[in-house]
């Protein structure tokens, strides 16, 4: 339900924000019509596959993957499953119930959609992998930064990563990248780390983790965007950073490039849907 979700948050937004931001507000509505758009090309494409295609409420399907209850018709049909948000066992639990291939379109443990999708993006941007750097500025104990760890095994750009105490991303992930010979830098320096990036990622704050002091984090000011290269690529872990986890400068690239991100994302999962589906 990843389309329909986003398309209901960017109406919600746009709502609350009309009275005091009537411009953002119509940006908003703007981003939720392109949603449509892409959840009327995922349902054509289901059908052109061959696929039913359903919508399960939240709720439900909550429920059904605590109790891992897949005997519902619903799924009994299942060619292929696109889940967002799904966690962990459930996710292990739904893979290995349902008849069909199942697409991880984001959870706590991977983003590969959102992941493949910008390394193309800032890839095309700078041109060589080579000499791509990539920072990371705050908690990484999420899917998009472990795929950037995976996928820093397989392609040759540097990942910088500042990350406070209670953000490290999984241990076993980051030894098993850096054994493998994977171009990762480690640091509890947001300065060393912004330096010369051609590409920033502004990671998640303490509220995603219960262990986090709540007065700890990491914004990305105007003096730390300073120290990246001046064309620099602003990025937020998940969709557009909260406004207390960055500067207005910051908050204004990271929308700009946003839409591009968002296409990308939705032409990288298409192709995703299709390996799943050659793979039946």
């Amino acid at each position: 339900h990843s389309e329909l979700t986003a398309l209901m948050q960017y109406l919600y937004q746009s709502w609350v924000m009309n009275a005091n931001h009537a411009e953002a507000a119509q940006d908003l509505q703007r981003i939720a019509m392109v949603e449509m758009h892409h959840l009327e090309l995922f349902g054509q494409l289901a059908r052109q596959l061959g696929m039913d295609v359903d919508m399960l409420p939240p709720a439900l399907w909550a429920q059904d993957m605590a109790s891992c209850d897949l005997q519902a018709p619903l799924y009994a049909h299942a060619g292929l499953c696109l889940t967002a948000g799904l966690k962990g066992g459930a996710l292990d639990c739904l893979a290995t119930g349902l008849p069909g291939a199942v697409v991880n379109a984001g959870n706590d443990k991977g983003a590969p959609g959102q992941a493949l999708a910008d390394l193309a993006l800032l890839a095309a941007r700078h041109g060589d992998w080579e000499s791509l750097r990539i920072s990371w500025l705050g908690g990484a104990q999420c899917g998009l930064a472990c795929d950037l760890i995976t996928a820093a095994i397989y392609a040759p750009f540097e990942l910088f990563m500042a990350l406070p105490e209670w953000g490290e991303p999984d241990h076993s992930l980051l030894d098993m990248a850096l054994r493998a010979g994977a171009k990762i830098f480690l640091s509890r320096d947001p300065e060393l780390v912004l330096e010369n990036a051609h590409a920033v990622y502004m990671g998640h704050g303490p509220e995603q983790c219960a262990a986090a002091p709540l007065t700890s984090g990491w914004p990305l000011t105007d003096d730390l965007l300073a120290l990246a290269a001046e064309d620099a690529a602003v990025l937020s872990w998940h969709g557009l950073a909260p406004a207390d986890r960055a500067s207005d400068t910051a908050l204004r690239r990271a929308a700009a490039f946003w839409p591009e991100r968002l296409a990308a994302r939705r032409l990288m999962e298409a192709r995703l849907y299709a390996l799943a589906c050659d793979s039946l």
